[in-house]
């Protein structure tokens, strides 16, 4: 038995060593994050040429789809970007490429012996975050990661990174999302991340609430109605209302302030207005009922 656990030790050193090579040492307990994913100290060792290191995780990260050596690229990179701005650019690169084979399914059944396939993800949403602007061309993209991020710290209960990636969503990422605004609305009223403000929650909750009507119950049924009763598509249906909203979130009344020219999509587009059902109204704010006026536009040419 001795004889046997002699064997199995040295084999899981040999293979140890095999598998580290020569580069970068990761302590497991240095993983970069701890439950609120805030760095917690360096997740590598280097030693002798650092050069030399990084390009074997570059290597690693590019050519093996190791999703641990993109996050530690990644993470070398962004260290240095309070002396050289233009790495940043380098860290996204790497978080860039973990986070792509995070979702990629062939790699998703890898077991990784570091858990640091998600935070490829939250580096890159990371790097949103810290740029001052997005290009038009990353908005996209920037928006997903940042509410991502957002909801994973909110899930983890800290609420002032949830608050600045939620923030960065909607003002860097330029992404209009009405649950956002509901939830910041509700944050606000809570105080989490942040004092109590029921005068910012207020306005968070009527930016929640619709200004557009693309999102109605049953939006499939009405565009075919549209678009087999107006023979002449060069134009587009335009419709304005004005909505009630009660305390409990249902809708008291809606009145058409600009109606289309046929009588029987009008009267559907007011039978779904009413089926729609917002979140309460907080009582907080000492009112009953609130006027919402919403536009609603169908382009035949899209």
């Amino acid at each position: 038995m001795k004889q046997i656990t002699c064997i199995f030790f040295v084999i899981s050193f040999v293979l140890l060593f095999i598998g580290c090579g020569k580069g970068p040492t990761i302590d497991p307990e240095q993983i970069a994050y701890n439950t609120s994913m805030r760095i917690k100290k360096t997740s590598i060792e280097f030693s002798g040429d650092d050069d030399t290191h990084i390009n074997v995780l570059e290597q690693k990260c590019k050519e093996l789809h190791e999703l641990d050596a993109c996050y530690m690229a990644g993470l070398y990179y962004e260290k240095q970007v309070k002396t050289n701005s233009a790495m940043l650019d380098k860290a996204f690169y790497y978080y860039n490429l973990g986070c792509f084979h995070f979702y990629d399914g062939g790699f998703l059944k890898k077991k990784l012996e570091y858990k640091t396939d998600g935070y490829c993800c939250l580096g890159q949403a990371r790097i949103f975050k810290k740029k001052e602007n997005i290009s038009t061309f990353y908005q996209p993209l920037a928006a997903m990661q940042l509410k991502r991020a957002a909801d994973y710290y909110y899930s983890q209960e800290d609420f002032e990174q949830a608050l600045e990636y939620y923030l960065a969503t909607i003002q860097k990422a330029k992404l209009y999302d009405a649950n956002i605004y509901y939830i910041l609305s509700q944050m606000a009223l809570k105080g989490e991340g942040q004092e109590v403000d029921y005068k910012l929650s207020k306005e968070y909750y009527y930016k929640y609430l619709p200004k557009d009507a693309l999102k109605l119950p049953n939006m499939e049924l009405l565009k075919t109605l549209i678009f087999s009763r107006f023979e002449n598509q060069s134009d587009n249906v335009h419709i304005e209302e004005r909505i009630t909203l009660n305390e409990n979130g249902t809708i008291e009344e809606v009145i058409l302030t600009k109606q289309s020219e046929d009588e029987i999509i009008n009267q559907e587009f007011i039978k779904q207005s009413k089926e729609k059902i917002y979140h309460p109204i907080p009582s907080v704010y000492g009112i009953k009922t609130m006027i919402v006026p919403v536009n609603f536009v169908i382009k035949f040419n899209e």
